[in-house]
C-alpha cells in the first residue's frame, strides 16, 4: 500500500494514509476527468469547475472531492 506522494509513469499521485488515491500532480491548466477540482499550492485555494476563476486557475493539484482538497489544506474559492 502507498501513502503520501508516489511518481510513476511521469505522475506524482498523492495517497492518503489509508491508500486511497486523492491528488494528481498536473502543473497544467486542465484536471483529469476523475478528479476534476483544481488546488492552486501557491494560494492553498481550491476551484470547482464552473466557478469564476476555473478555467484560469493553474491546477498544481487534481482533487476528486472537496473534503480531499481540504483535508490536504486547501480551502474553497469564495466565487
Amino acid at each position: 500500500m502507498s501513502t503520501g506522494w508516489v511518481y510513476t509513469g511521469g505522475n506524482r499521485y498523492r495517497f492518503n494514509g489509508s491508500g486511497r488515491w486523492v491528488s494528481i500532480y498536473s502543473g497544467t491548466y486542465t484536471c483529469p476527468s476523475s478528479h476534476p477540482i483544481k488546488g492552486n499550492r501557491d494560494s492553498m485555494i481550491y476551484h470547482r469547475p464552473g466557478q469564476q476563476s476555473y478555467n484560469v486557475t493553474k491546477a498544481e493539484e487534481c482533487f476528486a472531492y472537496a473534503s480531499d482538497a481540504e483535508a490536504a489544506g486547501y480551502r474553497a474559492a469564495k466565487r
